[in-house]
């Protein structure tokens, strides 16, 4: 965030290569020793946002979203630019391994789906997990494990999913064993639905459709807590 520029009237988020000359670097604090160090991944782009991060022996596995753009290039400060152009160029779901001993970083791109906002079973957060799942076109699940894409979709004219929220289901066995949530924006109505769909099973029909009687704006992310767990915090003493 450039805050001078914002004071000459331009843009405050901006794109600069040369202020990155080796690059971007991702970043790792070690939970044991406290010690920090930063790893270049070979170009200049855009970890928009992540998956999870986990060990594997004496790498460090990081997932999440990169795009090669964001904000405004710096040499076009003075031209106004459209909000999709403002977000810049496509995002891929990314993969990056850091050795701990050698400080190198490999990069592998997960696959060719544009999309963002990714999620996973949030019950494995930093540990290593199966399933991804991200919103593009449609909901876009990846199998880390067999390397394939499956996807969720929507009864017509629904469109644009927002983040998907897995939910798992009670006394669940397995990583996929549960439901994904997501926000839709129907056209006609211009209100928005809640779509369940049943995460072990891809598929362009939900276990159910709740209509709401608003429209929800586009926004980012979403959570989910189990009705136990909210009632044991209204239960606290304050």
């Amino acid at each position: 965030m450039r805050f001078d520029y914002v004071a000459q009237g331009k843009p405050g988020v901006v794109w600069n290569d040369d202020e990155l000359p080796g690059g971007t670097q991702l970043i790792l604090l070690d939970r044991r020793t406290h010690d920090i160090t930063r790893h270049e991944i070979g170009d200049s782009s855009l970890p928009s946002h992540f998956y999870n991060a986990f060990e594997i022996g004496d790498e460090v596995v990081v997932r999440g979203h990169r795009s090669t753009q964001f904000g405004t290039p710096v040499d076009r400060l003075n031209s106004p630019m459209h909000p999709h152009e403002f977000l810049g160029a496509e995002s891929y779901p990314w993969e990056w391994r850091v050795d701990t001993v050698t400080g190198a970083v490999k990069s592998i791109q997960i696959n060719d789906i544009n999309g963002d906002l990714p999620r996973i079973d949030d019950r494995l957060v930093g540990r290593e997990n199966r399933f991804g799942y991200y919103m593009s076109e449609k909901i876009t699940r990846h199998d880390h494990l067999r390397g394939t894409d499956q996807f969720y979709g929507a009864p017509a004219p629904l469109a644009g999913p927002s983040e998907p929220v897995f939910v798992p289901r009670a006394n669940s066995t397995g990583e996929d064993d549960g439901y994904l949530l997501s926000l839709w924006w129907h056209p006609l109505t211009r209100l928005t639905e809640v779509l369940v769909h049943d995460a072990a099973n891809p598929s362009d029909q939900p276990l159910t459709r709740i209509k709401l009687p608003v429209r929800i704006p586009n926004g980012f992310h979403g959570s989910w807590a189990d009705a136990a767990v909210l009632d044991g915090i209204v239960a606290e003493p304050s």
